[in-house]
């Protein structure tokens, strides 16, 4: 499962989804997509990546039942064609990624990233709130809170 990210509490309801549709029987990789940057890229990568994993590390508690494996992924570029590249090539089963707010202004001269991936995707797509809203819940296991 591919679960977009952006390290804001905007994500965080993705990602628990992401978790508890996951389970232990598959593997999930955050995905984060980072705008094109004059830098050394490779050096610019694994410094997103680590920051990646710190976010990961700080809302998914260690004692979480049933935590699968998770992974991380940079790409460099624009958000939705990035999403979906990474989906298609990494032979995906979905994309889970957070609906935004809207701005009707905005969204006139600018594709919502949502609206990209829903339409140019080959594989199904789960779309979050971006509240605290938990979509999949197991009542059973420790609550994750996103106000880490």
């Amino acid at each position: 499962m591919l679960c977009a990210v952006e390290m804001s509490s905007h994500s965080v309801p993705s990602l628990y989804n992401a978790i508890a549709l996951t389970h232990a029987h598959g593997c999930l990789t955050a995905f984060l997509v980072a705008p094109a940057s004059k830098r050394d890229l490779d050096a610019e990568q694994h410094e997103l990546r680590d920051a990646l994993h710190e976010f990961i590390a700080r809302r998914v508690p260690p004692e979480y039942p049933h935590a699968p494996p998770l992974f991380a992924q940079v790409m460099h570029g624009d958000v939705a064609p990035s999403i979906l590249t990474a989906a298609h090539h990494g032979k995906y089963e979905l994309i889970v990624l957070t609906d935004r707010a809207h701005n009707r202004v905005r969204d006139a001269f600018i594709e919502p990233v949502t609206q990209a991936v829903l339409r140019g995707a080959r594989i199904p797509v789960l779309v979050t709130p971006a509240s605290g809203t938990e979509i999949v819940s197991d009542r059973k296991s420790t609550r994750l809170n996103s106000s880490h």
